[in-house]
């Protein structure tokens, strides 16, 4: 559990992202309506304005006899086709205009958009407009940095295990239906768990329908536990985790995994898929009630001596946001695990679409080291 003045920090801090990434929004809209109506649109509008005037004024005209009908006809037909051809031109060009506008905002990956935030102006300075990721769930990749340091390479990187290495989220989906199946509530798919999972899983499960007051936590922890535990060895890992892994090694950066998960069964994990030898660290909790795991995060900067701004954190739910923000980490999320995109990019943080938009990012990341 956190202590009031950590929570009050992290809610704190939670509050100023979603107010960071609101604002640039609003900035990006501004700067889309200002294009929209600038340059062949405005030249339209004023056209149209022009013929509905003029046109007003020679039927005036002609109805006062002061110009001759066959006059106004001759010059009419002669006015519409220079003006339908200008028209068409400036039309030509508006639709090229917006759409390139539409690239722009649009087609870049949420790792192009990380690469042109680094290369742009001072540290704090946010990317001219953040870009949209071609993905299935898009989302808005920005990188609202503090101070220099978050854009330098980091000295250590710190892993979540469920769902950002290991791709156990239709595992635990089936799992938890065991559990409700067990007591005759309604299951549920991953679209609707990816939207309301949340830590401590006491909340989720209360928020599932079952009655945690009188079973006890412990007791529900432990059936799910067992449907779990039984088939987690058929879960991979997420292939651009794994190259991810790969390169942070290769550049020698140190690596460590923080979870939420029971200590031993995430060391017989690593062992299983033979990730022991990635990491000079393993971080897990002393029991399966996966209450939380900011203690643990505190534990693993005061025991490796960590330095929390150049440590970089990566995770696939909003807990391992809050978890950064109270160790002090940079984080990045990753929508592959057990949160949407919609609910990572709420606290403006930068969000990969995909792993193998991960892959990337940390080849962006450590290029300086790898060259």
């Amino acid at each position: 559990m956190r202590n009031e003045p950590e929570q009050e920090r992290v809610v704190t801090r939670r509050g100023e992202l979603r107010r960071q990434w609101r604002q640039r929004r609003a900035a990006e809209r501004r700067r889309e309506r200002l294009a929209a109506g600038s340059g062949g649109e405005r030249f339209l509008f004023l056209g149209g304005g022009l013929l509905v005037g003029g046109a007003w004024i020679v039927l005036t005209l002609v109805v006062m006899n002061i110009v001759p009908a066959s006059l106004v006809v001759s010059l009419g037909a002669y006015g519409c086709s220079v003006a339908g051809i200008c028209m068409g031109a400036v039309g030509a060009v508006t639709r090229h205009e917006s759409n390139k506008r539409k690239k722009r905002f649009t087609n870049e990956s949420a790792a192009d958009t990380l690469l042109r935030s680094y290369e742009d102006g001072p540290a704090g300075t946010p990317a001219e407009a953040p870009g949209v990721s071609t993905a299935p769930e898009a989302a808005y990749s920005s990188l609202p940095r503090e101070t220099e340091t978050a854009a330098a390479e980091p000295e250590a990187v710190v892993w979540d295990f469920n769902g950002t290495i290991l791709d156990d989220v239709e595992l635990v989906v089936w799992s938890v239906n065991e559990v409700l199946r067990a007591r005759g509530l309604p299951a549920v798919d991953v679209a609707f768990h990816r939207e309301h999972f949340s830590f401590p899983l006491e909340g989720y499960y209360l928020r599932l329908g079952i009655d945690i007051d009188s079973e006890g936590i412990a007791a529900v922890s432990a059936e799910y536990h067992r449907h779990y535990m039984e088939h987690v060895s058929a879960c991979g890992i997420h292939a651009g985790a794994h190259n991810a892994l790969e390169l942070v090694r290769e550049a020698g950066v140190r690596q460590y995994v923080l979870s939420a998960m029971h200590e031993p069964k995430l060391w017989a994990c690593l062992a299983a898929l033979k990730l022991v030898d990635y990491f000079n660290g393993v971080y897990g909790l002393p029991d399966i009630e996966a209450a939380g795991k900011e203690q643990r995060a505190h534990d693993l900067i005061r025991e490796k001596q960590l330095i929390p701004e150049r440590t970089l954190y990566i995770g696939d739910t909003s807990h391992d946001l809050d978890v950064a923000v109270a160790a002090g980490f940079e984080s990045i999320s990753v929508a592959i695990g057990h949160e949407s995109v919609r609910r990572l990019s709420e606290y403006g943080q930068p969000v990969l679409a995909d792993s193998q938009e991960l892959t990337r990012y940390m080849q962006l990341r450590l290029s300086g080291r790898q060259g």
